[in-house]
């Protein structure tokens, strides 16, 4: 493993290298690395797949408690006024 020095603070740092053949692949440190970078990249698969799909799905049909709801606004008698 290379060793290099920091000059502003005067500390060693360990470099990580490039390795093919039994080391570290890409500065990756351990499975739990290359595990994080796979789910980060997979979850962003489905959302883009799941956006996709539902994209121009339509609304929910409107149900009567919704039509009471606007009316209950529209006349100024709900809770919150």
């Amino acid at each position: 493993m290379k060793v290099i020095s920091c000059k502003p603070l005067g500390q060693r740092v360990r470099v990580l290298p490039i390795k093919f053949g039994g080391g570290y692949m890409l500065g990756l440190e351990g499975f739990s690395v290359f595990l994080a970078y796979v789910l980060c990249i997979a979850s962003a698969a489905l959302c883009i797949a799941y956006g996709s799909l539902t994209w121009n799905k339509g609304d929910e049909p409107i149900r009567p408690e919704d039509v009471k709801w606007v009316q209950k606004e529209q006349t100024g008698n709900g809770e919150n006024n």
